[in-house]
């Protein structure tokens, strides 16, 4: 490993402290980075990877400590910092070329219109060759691949002869083969020109061939160091302040928190419990749609900065309730209701997606889920909110059990069936928002129908059914929790299978293992063998 104890320090932070809304983002984070340095900024989502960016960047003011970037004060716009934002989307049809793109980074901050220079147009070609672009370089940069695109991002930020290269991201929605291009171009730009590289990834295993040092994040907190000293389950475990476990798998790094399994395990409680209910009534399209049209609020939430899980829960709680008031109790009525809700919601989330063009990960988290990047916070927001959603349920079971059987004797009785209704809605609602965390909102009523439907299949008595459904929902996540953590040991290798994938397989596969055994366990019982009680 190389030592650069004594090349010259470019970037400086001493104790950095950061809050952002009043909630402490980033706290006594150290760092000196030095010229020809390769550091990896490692971190789950929202552990403050990009806001640290930002602040070396200068559009952010650290609350406490300093930033020094060579032995200067933070300033904006220092030509010193190349900086490589999250991937963007470019229309397929935005009418630029790559090398206008790339030549943005030599004078796009200044006003009015460029005049034609041959010294300009040598600059863009140079920083085209380096980043191995100039075969694209007359293409349209909205028809280029991600990997394609990535490169000219990188060359417009060499244009300045940048001493510190910021990249957020640069390895997001790449395969394996195009981010150990980037990382070995990156780390190669960096030791011709001696410049050190920041590269913000949530994955280091691509990074560890060219990575000097990492630069952990967890909870807004910091460690730096050779990768055998930081990435090692008791610093990790201070770090996040619970219990971590690292894993060496095939050459691979794998950093197991256990929160995924306390929240998968939650989730699908949940879920199951709620869907025991949602199948008695059935409402299994409305549960889809609810989570679908819950895409929209996290799109917006995503837009402006907030945690997803928000979004989707008010969202997914209005289109409930108003598809209930809309509705009425016709499944007719309802059906329609729904899907005329649903379409307005599903193309004002595309739209939100459009726009949100900052987080290129964002589409792809809302529609499949990611709970192994969920940080701890929304974890035990998660929790909390799963707990209230049961004592709920709790509290109304007998009148929602009775109004969804029979409606019409339960009102006659005094049960508020419209009030129930409303209630059991806004909390299946919140139920798919939290299972969308899991396998996001396309495949949230895997978890929501799968083992409810199965354990109806299986015996007929509520109380015995709801908590066979919890028991099927809670094996057949943490099986698919597991199975992903196998699947880096499958082909094609270096990466594990999507835990939605294994979740909704183990969904399919009991529902149709209960149908199979139903008739085992629904026998129905003879006249003979039926014994009034004696008197």
């Amino acid at each position: 490993m190389a030592d650069f104890s004594s090349a010259v320090s470019v970037l400086r932070l001493n104790q950095v402290g950061l809050q952002l809304g009043g909630r402490p983002v980033l706290r006594d984070v150290s760092l000196d980075l030095r010229a020809g340095e390769f550091v990896g900024l490692i971190g789950a989502h929202g552990a403050g990877k990009t806001t640290l960016l930002r602040m070396i960047l200068g559009l952010l003011r650290p609350d406490s400590g300093s930033v020094e970037v060579l032995g200067q004060p933070l300033r904006r716009g220092n030509p010193a910092v190349g900086y490589v934002p999250q991937k963007q989307h470019l229309d397929p049809e935005t009418p630029l070329r790559g090398r206008d793109l790339v030549a943005l980074g030599i004078d796009g901050h200044r006003w009015g219109m460029p005049l034609p220079s041959a010294k300009r147009r040598a600059r863009v070609d140079e920083a085209l060759r380096v980043v191995e672009a100039s075969d694209y370089a007359n293409a349209p940069v909205g028809k280029l691949s991600g990997g394609e695109q990535q490169r000219l991002l990188i060359a417009q930020a060499l244009l300045a002869d940048p001493k510190i290269l910021l990249l957020d991201e640069p390895l997001s929605n790449l395969d394996i083969r195009g981010a150990n291009e980037v990382v070995r171009m990156v780390a190669r730009i960096g030791r011709e020109r001696n410049a050190a590289v920041l590269l913000v990834a949530h994955d280091m295993n691509p990074l560890m061939e060219a990575m000097n040092r990492v630069l952990y994040l967890a909870e807004g907190r910091a460690a730096v160091g050779q990768v055998d000293e930081v990435v090692r389950t008791e610093v990790l475990s201070r770090l996040y302040g619970y219990p971590v476990e690292v894993l060496h798998v095939r050459g691979r790094i794998l950093v197991l928190g256990g929160s995924e399994v306390l929240m998968g395990g939650v989730v699908a409680a949940v879920s199951a419990v709620l869907g025991y209910f949602v199948v008695l009534r059935g409402l299994s399209f409305i549960g889809h749609a609810v989570t679908d049209i819950g895409f929209t609020g996290g799109a917006g939430a995503s837009l402006l900065g907030m945690n997803a899980l928000w979004g989707l829960a008010s969202f997914s709680v209005a289109a409930a309730l108003g598809v209930g008031a809309l509705g009425s109790n016709r499944a007719r009525e309802r059906d329609v209701a729904t899907g005329v809700i649903l379409a307005l919601a599903l193309g004002v989330g595309a739209m939100l997606l459009y726009i949100n063009t900052h987080l290129v990960s964002a589409p792809f988290t809302l529609l499949f889920g990611s709970i192994f990047e969920v940080d701890p916070g929304t974890t035990r927001i998660m929790v909390v909110i799963g707990v209230l959603c049961l004592a709920v349920i709790a509290a109304l079971y007998r009148p929602l059990l009775f109004s969804s059987l029979a409606p019409e004797a339960a009102e006659a009785r005094g049960v508020p069936v419209r009030v129930i209704s409303a209630l059991f809605l806004a909390c299946m609602a919140v139920g798919v928002a939290e299972a969308a965390q899991v396998v996001g909102v396309l495949l949230s009523t895997a978890l929501l129908i799968g083992p409810a439907a199965s354990a109806a299949y299986l015996v007929a008595r509520p109380g015995v059914g709801i908590g066979l459904a919890v028991v099927i929902g809670v094996l057949e996540t943490w099986m698919g929790i597991d199975l992903s953590y196998v699947s880096y040991n499958w082909p094609p290798g270096g990466r594990g299978w999507p835990v939605s994938f294994f979740i909704t397989s183990m969904a399919l596969i009991g529902y149709l293992m209960a149908r199979l055994l139903r008739p085992a366990f629904r026998r129905p019982t003879s006249a003979v063998q039926w014994r009034p009680r004696a008197a």
